[in-house]
Parts: C-alpha cells; sequence; structure tokens
C-alpha cells in the first residue's frame, strides 16, 4: 500500500516541479525580499496539487462528472473561495495603501 502512495506521489511530482502562475508570484515575492511568503506560496502550490491529484486518484473526478448537483456544488463552492480570495486582496491592498 506505501509503496503505491509513494509512486504515486512520484509520478506527480513533475506536475508539481512545472513552472506556472504560482512560480512567478512565489519570484515576485522572492525578488521583493519576502522569503517567508514565498515559501508559503510555494508550500500552498505543492499542497494543493497533491489534494487534487489524490481525489483525482481516489475517482472523485468520476463522481462528479456523472453527477451534476455535486459538480454544481463543487464548482459553486470554488466560486466562493475565489471570490473571498479576490476581497481579502482587495481589503488588503486598501489597508496597506492607508498605512502609508
Amino acid at each position: 500500500m506505501w509503496a503505491a502512495v509513494a509512486g504515486f506521489f512520484l509520478a506527480v511530482l513533475p506536475l508539481v516541479m512545472t513552472p506556472g502562475a504560482s512560480f512567478t508570484l512565489a519570484t515576485q515575492r522572492g525578488l521583493d525580499g519576502e522569503r517567508r511568503a514565498a515559501g508559503w506560496v510555494i508550500a500552498g502550490t505543492g499542497t494543493g496539487i497533491y489534494i487534487h491529484a489524490t481525489l483525482a486518484g481516489l475517482g472523485l473526478s468520476v463522481l462528479v462528472m456523472r453527477s451534476s448537483q455535486l459538480f454544481a456544488v463543487v464548482r459553486l463552492g470554488g466560486a466562493a473561495y475565489l471570490i473571498g480570495l479576490g476581497l481579502l486582496t482587495i481589503w488588503r491592498a486598501r489597508s496597506d495603501r492607508s498605512d502609508r
């Protein structure tokens, strides 16, 4: 069992290591001197990819694709999460401006 899990994680490793938008964000944070923030971006991205790959491996993708109601719940939950992130980003940007 553990050998299969380890093999799965090794198989997904190239996906985790492929640069993308999170790489750009981590690089920006690092160049701005925010090394701790860059580390959190990297950790969050890797964790998210592994969770997604694990759930897909367990068959959640098939379940969601076969149930339109479950797909709608997952889609709306994701949209609410992204809206929340956007509002938090705007709120933090405004509070940073007022601190200056």
